[in-house]
């Protein structure tokens, strides 16, 4: 690289903005991580070359909070090294770039859909009408803007059904306790819908719950350049999640699926979309049909750091389309079946499934063989994920540095 450019992981305190940096970091990258909580463990890695304070994550859903948040990252944008190329890790971090994008633009390079259709496959409603559109299979889905709706729901969908916000919010999580809910009864649904309607942005949003295993979720992992040309496609199955059923994947593994690659170019080619995106797939464990779950846009997500693994530079692509650089040439999958675990994760899940019968520790130990990219480990960066795991401990890494000292 003739000039060294600098990339700021807005997300620095979370597993996802780590794994960013790690990555860019060996693309010869400074790394500057925008934060919440600097004190997180995940900002603790020798990747990043500088830590700018960021808002607290419920700031940037507001307007005023989002536009404090752009006057901030601007100034620091001016006095730091160019050229600069913004990467959020988060959907509020998106949301707020996508409010500022004219301001932001003029200091910083960055890849985003136009507006109307990051509000389009961002929105979990909107975007179901227009995997329905584009041909794809969608789980019955309805809208909950009211106590007719609610029930018009209750009476019209089978159970267990999955609840999800419109748009999924830090307030929605902390309520929530998770991405989405699985309810089995009409009243466990109405109960969740008065408890959660308050804390929704943009609605709540009510699906049919798509028969199969965790390991039946597939995410179609792309980049489409400014002209909507894509150049990064590949997909990843979750093989287990936390929480099983309606969380995050804990170990993921590539595979060679081509209709799951179909729909999802179906899908955002028909959007007009531009930038990253992250399309999700469940197969019917009945018919087999793979149904639209929903898109993450624009950002990038926990499990993608496998396409680096499997040979794909995909966050390098990112970065150089980004400035308007030629492209790797490493965008297609070169070492197929990788995988990618987080063992924080992974561990409660095995744990859960081992509880219920429906795991062996033989079969979750043959489950981890193979190469493996790691979420938060690293021989070469070790910190982050000790203090990761020592907060986790009953007695917290604060006692146990008193403890330290006093010895």
């Amino acid at each position: 690289m003739t000039d060294r450019a600098s990339v700021w992981v807005l997300g620095a305190d979370c597993m996802t903005g780590l794994q960013a940096a790690r990555l860019l970091s060996r693309r010869g990258y400074a790394l500057i991580g925008v934060a919440a909580d600097p004190r997180s463990p995940f900002c603790h890695s020798r990747a990043w070359s500088r830590l700018v304070r960021g808002p607290d994550p419920a700031g940037l859903e507001t307007e005023s909070g989002a536009r404090t948040f752009t006057s901030a990252l601007e100034a620091e944008l001016r006095a730091g090294p160019s050229p600069a190329v913004l990467l959020p890790c988060t959907d509020g971090h998106v949301r707020a770039l996508d409010r500022e994008r004219a301001r932001l633009s003029r200091v910083a390079h960055f890849v985003l859909p136009p507006s109307p259709v990051l509000a389009q496959l961002t929105d979990k409603a909107r975007s179901s009408a227009h995997a329905e559109r584009c041909g794809l299979d969608v789980p019955a889905t309805l809208v909950l803007a009211d106590e007719e709706a609610l029930e018009r729901a209750c009476t019209t969908l089978g159970f267990p059904v999955v609840l999800k916000p419109a748009l999924r919010t830090p307030a929605w999580l902390a309520e929530a306790g998770g991405k989405v809910l699985r309810l089995d009864s009409p009243d466990a649904l109405r109960r969740a819908f008065r408890r959660l309607a308050p804390v929704a942005c943009q609605g709540l949003v009510v699906q049919s719950w798509i028969p199969g295993g965790d390991d039946a979720m597939y995410s179609f992992y792309a980049f489409f350049d400014a002209a909507g040309r894509r150049q990064v496609a590949l997909v990843a199955r979750k093989i287990r999640q936390w929480p099983p059923g309606t969380g995050s994947g804990s170990l993921a593994v590539e595979c060679d699926r081509p209709e799951v690659v179909a729909a999802g170019t179906r899908l955002l080619e028909a959007s007009g979309h531009v930038g990253l995106a992250a399309v999700q797939l469940k197969q019917h464990a009945q018919t087999g049909r793979f149904l639209f779950v929903e898109a993450n846009i624009g950002r990038v997500t926990m499990n993608m750091p496998i396409a680096e693994h499997c040979g794909v530079e995909l966050l390098d692509t990112v970065v150089r389309a980004s400035l308007g650089r030629s492209l790797p040439g490493a965008r297609t999958v070169s070492r197929p079946g990788g995988r990618w675990i987080s063992l924080k994760l992974d561990l409660p899940a095995g744990f859960v499934l081992w509880r219920r019968g429906e795991l062996s520790l033989v079969d979750w130990a043959r489950s981890l063989r193979g190469t493996h990219w790691h979420g938060t480990g690293s021989w070469r960066d070790p910190l982050p994920v000790v203090l990761d795991w020592l907060r986790k401990l009953p007695t917290g890494p604060r006692r146990l540095r008193r403890l330290a000292r006093r010895r």
